[in-house]
């Protein structure tokens, strides 16, 4: 993306905690438990590359996370929340959160 569009921002939409990020996938009931495993590992690979975004944005609130978005759309800049969330993240992973 950013060869064909150098001056695009990416946003990175993290879920509170992985805990809540599992029990979204399931409470939707569209996936089967294979298929949000691979959700799971491709999210964990996200946060992994967090690096390559620009902006992290945490969605525990989908109206606060849309207002964020709209926020940053307009010039604003993000809460600094989001790379908070990610070292949690981040962390966990590295302390064997099972995915």
């Amino acid at each position: 993306l950013r060869a064909a569009r150098p001056d695009a921002i990416l946003v990175l939409i993290l879920p509170p905690n992985w805990a809540e990020l599992e029990r979204r996938l399931r409470h939707r009931g569209t996936d089967t438990d294979a298929a949000i495993k691979r959700r799971l590992a491709a999210a964990a690979a996200e946060v992994r590359d967090a690096a390559d975004y620009d902006l992290v944005i945490v969605n525990d609130h989908l109206g606060e996370a849309l207002e964020t978005v709209r926020e940053i759309l307009a010039g604003g800049a993000p809460p600094a929340r989001g790379r908070q969330v990610l070292d949690e993240l981040l962390g966990s992973k590295a302390a064997g959160v099972k995915l």
